[in-house]
This record gives C-alpha cells, sequence and structure tokens, in this order.
C-alpha cells in the first residue's frame, strides 16, 4: 500500500512536470517568422511537448488504477479476515454454548 502511495506521488509529481513544460512551450509565437527551420523548430517543438504531456498524463491515469487496486486489494483483505475472525468466534462460541448445555442436561437428568 506505501509504495502505490509513493507510486501515486510520483506520477503526479511527474504529470504537474510534463503540464509544466507544455504549458510553458511557446505554442503560438514566433510560428509567423521568417525562417523555415525556426517555424520547424517551433513545430517540432510543440509535438515533443504534446507527447511529454500525454505520456506524464498516461503515467497518472496507470498510477491512479494501480493505487484504487491498492486500495480494493487492503480493503478486501481487512474484511475478509474480519469474516474469518468472526466466523471462528461463532464457531468457538457455538461449541461452548452446546458443551455447556450438554452438561446441564446431564447433570438434571
Amino acid at each position: 500500500m506505501r509504495e502505490k502511495s509513493i507510486d501515486l506521488m510520483t506520477a503526479i509529481i511527474r504529470f504537474f512536470d510534463a503540464a509544466l513544460l507544455y504549458f510553458r512551450s511557446d505554442v503560438f509565437g514566433g510560428l509567423l517568422s521568417n525562417s523555415i527551420t525556426n517555424v520547424a523548430d517551433k513545430l517540432l517543438n510543440i509535438v515533443t511537448q504534446t507527447n511529454t504531456y500525454g505520456k506524464g498524463k498516461e503515467m497518472l491515469e496507470r498510477a491512479i488504477a494501480e493505487y484504487d487496486q491498492a486500495v480494493f486489494d487492503f480493503t478486501s483483505s481487512i474484511a475478509t479476515n474480519t469474516v474469518a475472525m468472526l466466523t471462528e468466534m461463532a464457531s468457538t462460541l457455538t461449541s461452548k454454548v452446546s458443551y455447556t448445555l450438554i452438561l446441564i442436561f446431564r447433570f438434571a437428568a
């Protein structure tokens, strides 16, 4: 559980980093310059930043899904252990009550 929490926090930080890089990029500024290589560099930068943002978003979604699964597994194990413990207690109590009733009927007879 702790490991998944750390993975989730790491993915959140990476997502914010990717989002900041994406929004920091100069998307439209300078596209109308007179140099074709400058325009090509700007377009390449836009594609690179978009890919970086997309990868950060995918990592975040995967980390959230893994964290949700870890919480579900943890909750399920607690519920299973609780049910098993209650079943064992009920079985023990039933056997003790049965034994007590047998003793009462023997001495009453």
